[in-house]
């Protein structure tokens, strides 16, 4: 791993470490939105380029994730928005079907309370603009 040997309060020195710190958490959110490996990692990758695109990106590395995650339900949406029939998920069962049937705003707030456990506060802000 290319993580750098000190940090200060555990925050990412560089965007490699960023990128390494948060990149399970941002494709398994990518995942569980839109049910589909390819475009999680296409959508993983986009949020990651968002985040350094952005002119002040080394605040973002700095502070909270909810950010982060933030772009990838925009990102997620917006795909979402753009696919212009619905495919039909075969093969899977139970819950991952329920996901699927959910409205991409409810589907973001369940995997982000159960499986990040985020506060419902930062839940908020994240689909704030969804």
């Amino acid at each position: 791993m290319l993580l750098s040997i000190t940090r200060k309060n555990n925050y990412p020195q560089s965007f490699v470490d960023y990128i390494n710190v948060h990149k399970d958490q941002v494709y398994q959110l990518s995942y569980m939105l839109t049910g589909d490996s390819c475009t999680a990692e296409e959508i993983s990758t986009a949020a990651f380029l968002e985040v350094y695109k952005q002119k002040n990106f080394k605040r973002h590395i700095t502070k909270n994730h909810t950010h982060l995650y933030r772009i990838v339900v925009d990102l997620v949406n917006d795909y979402l928005a753009e696919r212009k029939k619905e495919t039909k998920i075969v093969g899977r069962g139970g819950l991952e079907d329920s996901l699927t049937a959910l409205p991409v705003r409810e589907r973001a707030r369940v995997v982000l309370k159960y499986n990040f456990e985020l506060p419902a506060g930062d839940i908020e802000d994240i689909l704030e603009f969804i």
